[in-house]
């Protein structure tokens, strides 16, 4: 059976990603790590942005994506739901291994 992340999953796996990059993120290297079609990834970044979680940078007159305080601090709430419950899973576990770094 195939499984299908939910919306909260792959904003999660956006931010964590962008995150990870000290530097800041390029849209390809986004879209390989995340597994996202071109489309869908475009559709998340600009919702991203638009949510202040992210920023988009221009450097050497390449675009990459930063993640911002609110991205910081969204991260944070997801971890301390996943705290609070065991009723529902907010983040699977790989992902909240994540969040500690």
């Amino acid at each position: 059976m195939r499984y299908t992340r939910t919306k909260i999953e792959i904003v999660c796996d956006i931010l964590l990603f962008i995150k990870s990059e000290e530097d800041g993120a390029k849209s390809t290297h986004i879209l390989y790590k995340t597994n996202l079609s071109p489309e869908l990834l475009k559709k998340y970044l600009s919702m991203m942005i638009c949510d202040e979680l992210i920023k988009k940078v221009e450097r050497d007159n390449k675009i990459i994506y930063k993640i911002t305080k609110k991205g910081f601090e969204f991260l944070k709430k997801l971890k301390e739901i996943d705290k609070m419950t065991h009723i529902i899973e907010v983040l699977p576990h790989n992902r909240v291994k994540l969040l500690t770094k």
